[in-house]
């Protein structure tokens, strides 16, 4: 996956419409322990709050990452743009990876997610981007 480049546009005005479902492939980066490492994140969003699959691999400039995905869940407070993901079960471990938990904020329209990898020492911040078409490496489904 290559480095993405983003462009802050300010929107100016009185009040922004909340964002839309957070339902969707999202494509990215996240910093842990282990050093900067690509993300896939599927978000499926069910009567009873979100449902993601959380799949991770090595990034080109740190290819030594294992590939791993965990099921999450979790939820989304449109008037807020706020989505809090918690994990469930591991469906690929890499030995010595443990599960991680993220809160992050959508940006005004919806097609970036921005935030912090919570309560896991050494990770600190992600970026996902809304794809419109599916990630090129296929993510795994969302198993209950």
């Amino acid at each position: 996956m290559g480095r993405f480049v983003f462009l802050v546009v300010w929107l100016g005005g009185a009040a922004v419409a909340a964002a839309a479902s957070p339902s969707g492939d999202w494509v990215g980066v996240y910093t842990c322990a282990q050093g900067v490492t690509d993300l896939d994140l599927r978000i499926v969003e069910q009567p009873d709050g979100l449902r993601a699959m959380f799949h991770f691999y090595a990034d080109p400039a740190n290819p030594g990452v294992p590939e791993g995905y965990f099921t999450m869940q979790g939820r989304h407070d449109a008037a807020e743009r706020r989505v809090d993901l918690r994990p469930l079960v591991w469906r690929l471990q890499p030995p010595g990876y443990i599960p991680v938990a993220m809160a992050g904020t959508e940006n005004v329209i919806g097609n970036v997610i921005f935030g912090r990898i919570v309560a896991t020492p050494g990770c600190t911040n992600f970026i996902l981007v809304r794809m419109n078409t599916p990630p090129e490496r296929p993510t795994p489904c969302i198993l209950s």
